[in-house]
C-alpha cells in the first residue's frame, strides 16, 4: 500500500468512525433555531393561534376596560401590537388574509369584526350572528380577505365581508348536524364530523362552496368511544389532500394504534389509501415535514416518520406502511430564559433545556409546535445529514432523499461515498443509483417540455410548476460533483472507473437522454490514460460515444501524449462532414491553440489560414504567444522572404511581440 493510498484509507476510516459516533446521538428532527417567543399563558394572558396566517395572539388585560394584543409570527421578526376595548373574554381571534379584518368570537352565537388599516384597529365593530335560535358557532375560518365560514352545530354558513359598509352577506349555507370539524388552510377544505363515523368535506374556491362526497371512516375499536377531534387531521402530501384518522386498539389486546389515510378528491370517491402502523398505543399528534408524516408519541417522547411515496405492503388496494426508521426523540433544544437571582438581586439570562413532548405542547399543521406554557412557537425541521447514517441500504436511502426538497448536497455525498475506495459499491449497485438519479432527471425533462408547450398555447399561465421543486441531479451536477473527482482519484483502478462511467452512459442512453459532450470527454480521457485505446476505438466504431465536433476536438487535444487519438479525431470529423475551417474555429474557441497548429499542418492548410486568429487567441499566455508567433514568422520567411506580417491588423501583434521579447526580434535582410 502506497503512502497516498494509506492516507486515503485512514481518511475514509476516520469518516466511518465519525459516522458511528454521530449515530449514537443522532436525531432526524429538530426544532427551528429561532422560535417565535410570546408571553406564556397566565392568569392575565390568553394565547390563541391563527392557522391561516400562522400567528400567535397574546391577549392581555392591562387596565380596566382595555386589552393589549401582541401578534407574532410566522417568524420571530414579524410582530403587531395594538389595544382594543375589553368587551368580554375571547373564545377565538383571527386575522383575515393580509391583516385587513380582525375577527373576534366572544360568544357561542356571534362573531365580531373590526377593520384593520395601516396597523390601526378600527374601534367601530360590526357583528354576525349564526342562523337559528338554538344554534351555536363551533369555530370559524377565514377563506380569503373578504370571505369567512362559520361552522355551527346545525351546519355551514359561508359569508362575504363588506369592509366599507361593515356588514356580512350570506353566500351559501348547508344544513348538517356537526359535532366538530377540522380545516386545511393550504387546500381550503373543511371536513365536518357529523355522526359516529360520518365525515362530510367542503371545498372553497372562487367565492363558492362545494360539498364533496361524504364518507364513513373506520371507528376506533375502543368500546363506547366516539371519534374525537384530536384524532383526525387533514394532511397535504405530494399535492394531494388526505383525511388522517387515528384508530386506537381495543383494550386488553396486543394491538397497536393505526393511522388511516383517506384521499380526498373532487372527481373521485373518497377511499382509504394507506394504513400507517404506529407500533405504539396512546396519544399521538401529527405533523407534515417535507411531505413526510411525522407521528409524535407523547408517552414515549419519540417521533417516527412515514412516506406515502415509498413502497409498502399492499392488501385489498390499501398500502400498509411501517416507520422508515425506528422512533427517536426530537433533538434537544436549549432556550434562553430570564430568571431573577435572589442572591445577586438581579435578573439573569440562563440556558435551559426545553421539556420536549410536554403536556403543554400543541401541534398545528403542517409543522408547527407550540408550547403555550413556555411561550414558544417552533417549526419542526428535518435533519438530513443524520438520517443518511440511519439507512443501511443506499438505494433505499436514495429513494428517500430524492423526494426531499433540500437533499441535493446529501445525495451527492451518498453517491461520492458509493464510489470511494473504502466504501466501493458493486457495479450493479452503482448502476441502480444512476438509474434512480436519471429517472428523476428524465421525468423533469419531460415535465419541463410539457410546461413550455403549455406556455406557448396558454401564455397567461405563469404559476411555478410543481416539478421545479423536485431535486434533480442533471449531467452537469453529476459530472462536476461526482464523476470528475472520481476519475481524478489515483487510488481507484482503471477497471472500476471505466465500469462506473459506462454505467452512467448506459443509464442515460436507456432513458433516451441526450448525453452531454463533457461526459464523453471524461470517458475518453479515462480510457486513454488507462490504456484502453482499443476499447475506445470500438466505442467510437459502434457509436457508444456519439460523434460531435467537441468530442473530436477533445481527441485532438490528447494527440500530443496519445498519437492514436489524432486519427480517431480526423475519422470522426470526416463522418461529420465538417469543414477544416469549422474544426479550426471550434479548437480556437476551446483554447486548443497548439493542437490547432498541428491540425492545419496535417491537413495542408499551413499556408492558407490567417495568422491573426491564432495570435489573438494566444495573447493570454506569453510563452504560448511566443510559440504561435514563431510558427507564423517561419511561414512568413518561407513564403515572403521576410519575418514581417503582411496581413491586415497584425501590426498590433508585432508590437506586442516586440514589447515582450525585444531581444529576440528577427529583422528583414
Amino acid at each position: 500500500m502506497t503512502k497516498s493510498t494509506y492516507a486515503a484509507y485512514k481518511n475514509e476510516l476516520n469518516v466511518c468512525q465519525n459516522q458511528k459516533k454521530r449515530m449514537t446521538s443522532a436525531y432526524y428532527f429538530e426544532l427551528g433555531k429561532n422560535p417565535v417567543r410570546f408571553d406564556p399563558v397566565s392568569m392575565v394572558t390568553n394565547v390563541f393561534f391563527d392557522e391561516v396566517n400562522q400567528q400567535i395572539f397574546a391577549v392581555k388585560s392591562v387596565v380596566a376596560g382595555t386589552t393589549n394584543v401582541v401578534v407574532k409570527g410566522p417568524t420571530d421578526k414579524i410582530a403587531l401590537t395594538f389595544d382594543m376595548k375589553d368587551r368580554g373574554p375571547l373564545i377565538s381571534v383571527k386575522f383575515s388574509y393580509h391583516h385587513r379584518v380582525l375577527a373576534l368570537q366572544r360568544s357561542e352565537r356571534c362573531v365580531d369584526f373590526s377593520n384593520f388599516v395601516d396597523g390601526i384597529l378600527d374601534p367601530i365593530e360590526y357583528s354576525q350572528t349564526c342562523k337559528g335560535k338554538t344554534n351555536k358557532i363551533l369555530t370559524f375560518h377565514w377563506i380569503s380577505d373578504s370571505e369567512v365560514v362559520f361552522v355551527t352545530a346545525l351546519g355551514i354558513e359561508f359569508y362575504q365581508v363588506n369592509t366599507e359598509k361593515r356588514f356580512l352577506k350570506l353566500i351559501k349555507s348547508h344544513t348538517l348536524s356537526i359535532n366538530w370539524s377540522v380545516f386545511s388552510s393550504d387546500s381550503v377544505v373543511l371536513m365536518a364530523f357529523s355522526s359516529k363515523n360520518l365525515m362530510v368535506p367542503f371545498s372553497f374556491k372562487n367565492c363558492q362552496i362545494t360539498k364533496l362526497q361524504k364518507f364513513e371512516v373506520d371507528t376506533p375499536k375502543v368500546s363506547n368511544t366516539c371519534l374525537i377531534e384530536r384524532d383526525v387531521s387533514l394532511l397535504s402530501l405530494y399535492n394531494a389532500l388526505y383525511a388522517a384518522v387515528l384508530r386506537q386498539p381495543a383494550p386488553n389486546t396486543n394491538e397497536k394504534c393505526l393511522l388511516d389515510l383517506y384521499i380526498l378528491s373532487r372527481d373521485q370517491p373518497v377511499r382509504k389509501s394507506f394504513i400507517l402502523r404506529l407500533g405504539l398505543v396512546g396519544r399521538f399528534q401529527f405533523s407534515v415535514v417535507d411531505n413526510l408524516i411525522v407521528a409524535h408519541h407523547q408517552v414515549s417522547k419519540t417521533s417516527m416518520m412515514f412516506d406515502v411515496r415509498l413502497p409498502g405492503l399492499s392488501r385489498s388496494n390499501v398500502v400498509f406502511l411501517d416507520p422508515l426508521i425506528n422512533p427517536l426523540p426530537i433533538k434537544p433544544f436549549i432556550i434562553k430564559v430570564e430568571e431573577f437571582n435572589t442572591v445577586k438581586l438581579k435578573t439573569e439570562t440562563l440556558d435551559r433545556e426545553c421539556d420536549l413532548y410536554a403536556n403543554s405542547w400543541i401541534v398545528f399543521h403542517p409543522n408547527i409546535v407550540i408550547d403555550a406554557a413556555l411561550g414558544c412557537m417552533w417549526y419542526l425541521k428535518l435533519i438530513l445529514t443524520d438520517i443518511s447514517d440511519m439507512f443501511f441500504d443506499q438505494c433505499h436511502l436514495l429513494d428517500f432523499l430524492l423526494l426531499r426538497k433540500s437533499s441535493k448536497p446529501t445525495i451527492l455525498e451518498v453517491c461520492k461515498q458509493a464510489l470511494s475506495p473504502i466504501h466501493r459499491a458493486p457495479v450493479t449497485h452503482v448502476a441502480s443509483i444512476f438509474s434512480k438519479l436519471n429517472q428523476v432527471y428524465k421525468d423533469y425533462i419531460d415535465a419541463e417540455q410539457f410546461y413550455e408547450q403549455k406556455l406557448e398555447s396558454q401564455p397567461d399561465v405563469r404559476h411555478v410548476p410543481h416539478h421545479r421543486n423536485n431535486v434533480v441531479l442533471d449531467q452537469n451536477d453529476v459530472f462536476t460533483q461526482i464523476l470528475e473527482p472520481f476519475a481524478a482519484n489515483k487510488n481507484i483502478d482503471y477497471q472500476f472507473k471505466f465500469a462506473v462511467l459506462t454505467e452512467y452512459l448506459k443509464s442515460l442512453d436507456s432513458l433516451k437522454i441526450k448525453v452531454k459532450h463533457f461526459i464523453y470527454e471524461l470517458l475518453i480521457t479515462v480510457m486513454v490514460n488507462g490504456g484502453g485505446t482499443f476499447q475506445l476505438q470500438q466505442f467510437l466504431h459502434h457509436k457508444v460515444i456519439r460523434d460531435s465536433k467537441l468530442v473530436a476536438c477533445h481527441l485532438l487535444s490528447l494527440e500530443s501524449t496519445h498519437p492514436a487519438c489524432f486519427e480517431m479525431a480526423l475519422d470522426m470529423l470526416k463522418r461529420l462532414a465538417t469543414s477544416d475551417e469549422q474544426v479550426i474555429e471550434v479548437m480556437l474557441s476551446k483554447q486548443m491553440i497548439l493542437p490547432a497548429l498541428r491540425f492545419i499542418r496535417h491537413v495542408g492548410m499551413y499556408d492558407l489560414v490567417p495568422a491573426r486568429k491564432f495570435l489573438n487567441a494566444s495573447t493570454h499566455d506569453d510563452m504560448l504567444f511566443y510559440t504561435v508567433y514563431k510558427f507564423f514568422e517561419a511561414r512568413n520567411i518561407r513564403l515572403n522572404g521576410k519575418p514581417e506580417f503582411t496581413e491586415k491588423r497584425c501590426n498590433e501583434f508585432m508590437d506586442h511581440y516586440i514589447r515582450l521579447f525585444a531581444t529576440d526580434v528577427v529583422k528583414s535582410a
